[in-house]
C-alpha cells in the first residue's frame, strides 16, 4: 500500500531514493511506515582545511559507523541496527516505543576534548627529572586496582592517587599536577591479544600511565592547535595518521618538545589515552605522525578510530540529520 507523507518527510525521502535510484537504475516505491521503529539518518562531510577527499571520509565514516554502533547497543541492546550507506551517510533504526532513547541516539557518542602533555616513566622519576616517588604512586594504584578486580576503568576511581591531588600525597612541585590515566579501550584490547575482558584479564597497573599537567589541571596543547588531521600518505596511506599544527602555535610546540627529547608525550581523550604514549625523539615543528604502537602494529581501523577522534575534537568533521521520523519500508519496482 502506498501512503501520502507529510511535505518535509517526503522531500527529504524522495532525495535520497532519487540519488539511489541514478545510482543503481531502480525506481522505488514508499510503503506504509512502522509505528514500532525509528529511522535517523545522518549525514558527514569534512571540515578539514586539507580535505582529504572521498577516500579519507570514507574511512572516517565506517570508524563512526562502529562507535555509533557501540553506542546504539548501550541505549537500545540489540533492538538497534546501524549501517553505513555510501560514503557520507550513516542509517540507525531503532524501536519506537520507548520515545526517551531517541534524543540519546540522536547525540551519538559523547567527543571528548583531546589534548597533549607528558607521561612520567620510573627513570624520570628516579633521575629527579619529576620529584615524583613513583614506587610508592604505583603501589597505590596496584592496590586500589584489586580492590576493584574485574572493573572496567570507568568503574575504578584513582583520581586520587597521583602525587600532588590529596593532603596526604602533597605536590611534589607547585606548579605541576600528576594524573593516572588509563589506555583507552583499543589499547587495552591490543595488550591483551583481543577484546578487552576485564574478568579474564583484570586492569594492571602497566594499563595505565602517571601524566604531568600543569598547576591548574590543564595540558599545554590541544585538538584546537590543529590546523589540519589526514591519513598521511607519504608514510603508510591507511595506517599513518598525520598532524599539523596552526602557524601560530607551531613555535610553542617545537619548543615544548625539544625541552622534552627522550620523554614521551601523551595524548589524553577525555581521561583515557589515545596510544601507548610514544617517546619524542626529536624537536617537532609544525607536522608530525601517529601511529598506534609501530607501523607494523598499527591496523587500517585503528589508524581510522584516531583520524575520528581528532578530527571530531578539532571541529574538522561536520555532522547532520538529512532524515529523522518513522521507519518507512521501500520496495525497489
Amino acid at each position: 500500500m502506498t501512503m501520502t507523507l507529510p511535505a518535509r518527510i517526503a522531500a527529504a525521502l524522495a532525495a535520497l531514493l532519487l540519488a539511489a535510484g541514478s545510482a543503481s537504475g531502480q525506481s522505488y516505491e514508499l510503503l506504509e511506515p512502522d509505528p514500532t521503529r525509528w529511522l535517523i539518518r545522518f549525514r558527514f562531510e569534512s571540515a578539514d582545511p586539507d580535505d582529504g577527499g572521498i577516500w579519507e571520509l570514507d574511512h572516517v565514516v565506517e570508524a563512526y559507523t562502529r562507535r555509533l554502533a557501540a553506542h546504539v547497543e548501550r541505549v537500545v541492546g540489540d533492538r538497534g541496527s546501524v549501517r553505513k550507506s555510501g560514503v557520507h551517510d550513516v542509517v540507525v533504526v531503532i524501536p519506537y516505543g520507548d520515545g526517551t532513547t531517541i534524543p540519546e541516539v540522536r547525540a551519538g557518542p559523547q567527543v571528548e576534548p583531546v589534548r597533549f602533555c607528558l607521561a612520567v616513566t620510573r627513570d624520570e622519576a628516579a633521575d629527579g627529572v619529576e620529584p615524583v616517588d613513583m614506587e610508592a604512586a604505583r603501589a597505590a594504584l596496584a592496590a586500589r586496582l584489586a580492590e576493584h578486580a574485574g572493573s572496567p576503568p570507568s568503574e575504578v576511581d584513582v583520581s586520587d592517587l597521583a602525587p600532588g591531588m590529596t593532603e596526604t600525597s602533597p605536590a611534589a612541585a607547585p606548579d605541576r599536577t600528576y594524573r593516572w590515566v588509563c589506555l583507552d579501550d583499543n589499547g587495552l584490547a591490543m595488550k591483551r591479544g583481543g577484546e578487552a575482558d576485564f574478568a579474564e584479564a583484570p586492569l594492571a597497573v602497566d594499563d595505565y600511565r602517571l601524566i604531568v599537567l600543569d598547576a591548574s589541571g590543564e595540558a599545554p596543547f590541544g585538538a584546537r592547535d590543529l590546523r589540519t588531521v589526514h591519513l598521511d600518505a607519504a608514510w603508510n596511506s591507511e595506517r599513518v595518521v598525520g598532524l599539523e599544527l596552526r602557524a601560530d602555535r607551531a613555535p610553542a610546540f617545537g619548543r615544548f618538545t625539544e625541552a622534552a627529547i627522550g620523554r614521551s608525550m601523551a595524548i589524553l581523550v577525555g581521561d583515557r589515552l589515545l596510544q601507548p604514549p610514544p617517546m619524542i625523539n626529536d624537536r617537532l615543528f609544525d607536522h608530525f605522525v601517529l601511529t598506534n604502537g609501530t607501523m607494523d602494529e598499527t591496523t587500517r581501523e585503528q589508524a581510522a578510530e584516531m583520524l575520528l577522534t581528532l578530527k571530531q575534537a578539532a571541529g574538522f568533521l561536520e555532522r547532520s540529520i538529512v532524515y529523522e521520523g518513522p521507519y518507512i519500508p521501500v520496495h525497489a519496482q
